[in-house]
């Protein structure tokens, strides 16, 4: 027997469409099982979805996740409110088409480790002076509020708002942009969104990094004390499953 979860974006709607959800899953003999389900059905928008990604991140090579949009940008989610009998009866009778999304790892010089589905991003509202390097060699001394990288499915959140390059499905690379850099004849830096292969390995340092936040996906911690973060594309994944052509151009579409 299929067991399955339901992870809710918190409002009426929402709320509703996972009540029926569960009611309809259920009469189709499946098993409701909330901490080990082989599926879990996300009901909202991105931020939901990769809010149960987190939730469920200690058992993802168990786990695959599908969903119905109900919030207000939907590139995770294949369904939307008027397909949920579908969605139903795809869960039910249908194998679904997986999809494998690999993890941003982020490791700090204090053994701590994190992941993040979408970006990291280092964040201050003082202006620090950060060391980039890929893969071991210096790119630049940047001056400014902070950094971001980006994986591929990341690029078209907290990336487009400042300004970096959407990039398509299939492939696997990471992005790095910086965010409130500092500018002139004594200080510059690559103010352009940079793609990299997805092996190349990022690290950031710094003799001061008070005063600012790790930033992964919707969690923060702070960075008190650290001197160095590396981050790297993983061999961890989080499993998508498709049960219809994705709509990517029409999801994007929604971004205008």
């Amino acid at each position: 027997m299929k067991k399955f979860a339901i992870v809710s974006k918190n409002d009426a709607v929402s709320i509703k469409v996972a009540m029926t959800i569960q009611k309809q899953l259920l009469e189709g003999n499946m098993q409701y099982d909330e901490a080990s389900p082989d599926i879990v059905c996300v009901i909202g928008g991105d931020g939901t979805f990769l809010s149960a990604i987190h939730k469920y991140i200690y058992r993802l090579d168990k786990t695959a996740f599908t969903g119905i949009h109900t919030g207000t940008l939907g590139f995770f989610a294949d369904f939307t409110l008027k397909e949920m009998k579908e969605f139903v009866s795809q869960i039910l009778t249908k194998k679904p088409e997986i999809e494998k999304r690999y993890l941003l790892k982020i490791d700090l010089s204090n053994g701590k480790k994190f992941y993040a589905v979408n970006e990291m991003r280092i964040e201050s509202y003082k202006t620090k002076v950060i060391d980039v390097l890929l893969n071991d060699e210096k790119l630049e001394t940047f001056h400014g509020l902070g950094m971001c990288v980006s994986t591929q499915i990341g690029s078209t959140g907290y990336n487009r708002s400042i300004s970096g390059a959407i990039v398509q499905p299939g492939l696997n690379v990471l992005q790095l942009k910086e965010v409130g850099g500092i500018h002139h004849s004594h200080f510059n830096s690559i103010i352009n969104p940079i793609v990299l292969l997805g092996s190349t390995k990022i690290d950031f340092i710094s003799e001061d990094f008070s005063n600012t936040k790790l930033c992964f996906d919707r969690y923060d911690v702070d960075l008190e004390g650290e001197l160095q973060i590396t981050c790297v594309l993983s061999d961890r994944f989080v499993q998508i499953a498709h049960y219809k052509p994705q709509r990517w151009i029409e999801n994007l579409k929604q971004l205008f």
